[in-house]
């Protein structure tokens, strides 16, 4: 994959590496995390498009001293892990119906209502039954209204089946979208709480994935010194978030030679290769 293109994850590929590294997204403690400030979504696919090209670099990032391949290979499983997390943050934050099922409620009820006002006029039905519709906007009268009609309907339908134009279908979609409102108003007052638990797990997995991609980033700067290219291996996480946080040399410098005994004047000694990202 080429850096830039965006990354298209195989069905459940995301997930099995989230679950795969849950143990160590646990491990840590709250005092370790990593506060999310830029993208999550972005940052994941950032990391996935730059792949390529640091897998090129693996070679001599192997030979720096103290550093982690290890850390290096969980890259993409860490980046497609941010991207299940985030998924699961999105999917936290929404605590309504989709706008097409509650018009869908909308316009049935008004159907059945006028459709069962027309059976009361007739007969066929106690209309006081009808008195506690509301008609009114919103999830909660909503599904109360669409409950009344669907109840009032079973109960009559041995009388009114055949005798007017409601299908049965329609009553038991009513039924139907009355459950689904109520679960929807339950899953809103549940919401600050799934919220806050998406918001720690994706705090966790970015970062682990901060952690792992600073470190590439700066062994990355380290041995494309000399070129001033580590930006197209590894671009900076916080990228239009504040700012490039990018490594600024002073004019004019040597490159940093990874078997110097002495350290550059640009750059630390090989022990400690290269500043962390707040320097970068």
């Amino acid at each position: 994959m080429s850096q830039g293109t965006i990354a298209r994850p195989e069905q459940g590929q995301a997930e099995v590496a989230f679950l795969r590294l849950l143990p160590e997204f646990e491990a840590l403690s709250i005092d370790e995390l990593q506060t999310v400030n830029v993208d999550a979504a972005a940052s994941s696919q950032l990391v996935l498009g730059s792949l390529e090209r640091l897998n090129s670099l693996r070679a001599e990032l192997q030979r720096l001293p103290h550093f982690s391949v290890e850390q290096f290979d969980k890259l993409e499983p860490l980046a497609w892990s941010l991207a299940h997390a985030q998924t699961l943050y999105m999917s936290a934050s929404r605590s309504g119906c989709p706008a097409g099922l509650v018009a869908e409620g909308e316009r049935l009820r008004s159907r059945l209502v006028s459709e069962l006002r027309v059976l009361a006029n007739r007969g066929l039905l106690d209309g006081s039954r009808l008195r506690n519709i509301t008609l009114r906007r919103g999830y909660l009268q909503l599904s109360n209204d669409l409950g009344i009609l669907s109840r009032v309907l079973t109960d009559c339908w041995a009388d009114i089946e055949g005798r007017c134009a409601v299908p049965r279908d329609d009553v038991q979609r009513a039924a139907y979208l009355r459950e689904h409102f109520v679960r929807a108003l339950s899953r809103r007052e549940q919401r600050p709480e799934n919220m806050a638990l998406a918001a720690e797990v994706r705090q966790r997995v970015f970062t682990l994935l901060y952690r792992a991609y600073d470190a590439t980033r700066r062994g990355v700067v380290y041995v494309r010194w000399e070129q001033r290219d580590w930006d197209a291996y590894a671009p900076s996480l916080f990228v239009g978030h504040g700012g490039s946080r990018r490594v600024k040399p002073t004019e004019p410098s040597e490159a940093p030679l990874a078997t110097s005994p002495e350290p550059s004047p640009a750059l630390p000694a090989a022990e400690s290769f290269v500043p962390n990202d707040n320097q970068i």
